[in-house]
């Protein structure tokens, strides 16, 4: 599991990040109704 601290685990947090920046900025333009994007 730690074998992978390169470039690949900096892009996979760096996914992480943005999936949270982009459901956060989501939740706070749509006044946080699930309508658009409801969560599976």
């Amino acid at each position: 599991m730690y074998e992978k601290m390169g470039v690949g685990n900096w892009h996979g947090l760096r996914q992480l990040a943005a999936e949270l920046v982009f459901s956060n900025l989501s939740e706070a333009l749509f006044g946080g109704t699930r309508a658009f994007a409801p969560k599976s």
